[in-house]
């Protein structure tokens, strides 16, 4: 049994077309399957979550998204997201591709194509490609079913790469929207060295000295360019990883504080409490509420 499997809900067995760890494709997605949506977005590769029905509310990098259908979104393997609330009629097909069968695919646009799904990372469809959607996880489930088959993971990447291609059309509207002011620029760059470097540095200083400009300029771009400050994008993801930690490692707190380079056990507890207003064990031993909410309700 591959990892996926171990850790999704056994409701959603018999919807699931998987070959390892590779492709995995779950139908009929509802707001039941809480657990299985948080499963798959935390995963380290690309999820693709196609809305029939209903609406999804994402926290993408800090950034809160509302996938109301007909829709789609993308989480990129470098990206945090969050589920944040689920509506009762909600009903999708999500798929998931690890970094190996990306590369598989050989996109040539690939770089450019993930670049502006960063940015963009809900597209809007139409109920023809919606319609399209279910002729490709039909051809996929019957290639998947046959076990037999040595070439099952050829047959799906090939599949997949044309579906791409297919819907080429939505990406370069992508690309076309892409914001290319300066101001952006720093704000990208700025996000990127936050989102490999946030677990050893949280000083506004570092990221600055690599952009080459001041801290007070990089603030005053940042908090600009995206309404947040540059302190408060770092303190997110720190406090986003120590709520993940917390909720879904066995790791003990001295050692996510260590993780996340805190001087001591204290000091990251103060932080913590100041950051969400409980200390990191009242998080721990309750299950990590507020991590994903239900209470939504849409028509």
């Amino acid at each position: 049994m591959n990892d996926f499997s171990d850790r999704s809900t056994a409701a959603a067995t018999n919807r699931t077309a998987s070959i390892g760890d590779d492709f995995v494709m779950i139908d009929g997605v509802t707001i039941n399957d809480i657990e299985l949506v948080k499963n798959l977005i935390d995963r380290p590769s690309t999820s693709i979550i196609v809305c029939r029905s209903g609406a999804i509310d994402l926290r993408i990098d800090l950034v809160q998204h509302t996938v109301e259908s007909p829709a789609m979104a993308v989480t990129l393997p470098a990206q945090r997201a969050e589920c944040m609330s689920i509506s009762p009629n909600f009903e999708a097909v999500i798929i998931n591709m690890s970094d190996r069968f990306i590369d598989m695919l050989n996109i040539s646009s690939r770089t450019q194509v993930f670049m502006a799904l960063r940015n963009n990372p809900v597209i809007q469809l139409d109920y023809t490609t919606i319609n399209a959607v279910a002729a490709y996880r039909e051809i996929i489930g019957k290639s998947i079913s046959h076990a037999t088959n040595p070439y099952r993971l050829e047959v799906v990447e090939n599949f997949t790469r044309a579906f791409f291609y297919a819907g080429g059309f939505y990406f370069h509207e992508l690309l076309d929207k892409r914001p290319t002011s300066f101001h952006n620029s720093i704000l990208e760059r700025f996000i990127d060295l936050v989102r490999n470097n946030y677990r050893q540095h949280r000083r506004v200083g570092f990221y600055a000295d690599k952009l080459c400009i001041t801290p007070k300029y990089l603030s005053k771009v940042v908090k600009q360019s995206s309404g947040q400050s540059a302190v408060e994008w770092i303190d997110s993801y720190v406090i986003l990883e120590a709520r993940n930690l917390l909720r879904s490692s066995y790791m003990t707190i001295q050692q996510i504080a260590a993780e996340l380079n805190f001087p001591n056990q204290s000091f990251f507890g103060k932080y913590f409490k100041r950051m969400t207003g409980i200390s990191p064990k009242e998080y721990r031993e309750g299950g990590g509420i507020g991590t994903c909410r239900t209470e939504r309700n849409r028509r």
